[in-house]
């Protein structure tokens, strides 16, 4: 990408910020409570989801940062932590995968809408020619953002290079969106 990632990104409903080192406590609060939420479609979900886990992902989020290869925000409201967002390189050269939770009460606000719309705004900021989203074809909730956005429907196709989630059918959706 030829700029660095916003490090703060407005939008009129949410707040997007790089996670810092003292989100622990908020970060894993919104896992744990919403574990019954995520699992399903999340494999880096466990139980209980201990605190040294939440502490690995904010260190490998910061690396990852000034690596340029992900770029993870935590999604906030009111100052507090709702959900985690993320762009990531691994959708190919000039593309930026967007990855996404939202904090099981608060389900259902738009709050995910508008983060995806923040986020490829973001993407194509720093040089992305196109956002990508992938999910499980059994997670209408996910696939209901993209289409909902005008993402356009690329792929229908097995899943590979990852371990499925436990209610994955093993087949994923991939959406595209294009910079303007």
């Amino acid at each position: 990408m030829r700029a660095p990632a916003e490090e703060v990104a407005v939008s009129d409903l949410i707040v997007l910020r790089r996670w810092r080192h003292d989100d622990v406590v908020p970060m894993r609060r919104a896992v744990t409570e919403s574990i019954d939420h995520l699992r399903p479609w999340s494999t880096w979900v466990t139980d209980g989801y201990p605190v040294e886990a939440a502490q690995e992902f904010l260190d490998t989020a910061r690396r990852q940062w000034d690596e340029g290869v992900t770029f993870d925000y935590a999604i906030t409201m009111d100052g507090g932590i709702v959900g985690g967002c993320g762009l990531m390189t691994r959708a190919g050269p000039g593309a930026l995968e967007i990855g996404y939770w939202v904090h099981r009460a608060r389900t259902g606000e738009g709050i995910i809408t508008k983060t995806v719309e923040r986020l490829a705004e973001v993407a194509f900021g720093i040089g992305a020619d196109r956002v990508v989203i992938v999910h499980d074809e059994l997670n209408e909730r996910s696939g209901a953002v993209p289409a909902r956005l005008g993402f356009r429907q690329l792929a229908r196709r097995r899943t590979s290079g990852r371990l499925p989630a436990p209610a994955d059918s093993g087949v994923e959706l991939v959406w595209e969106l294009r910079a303007p």
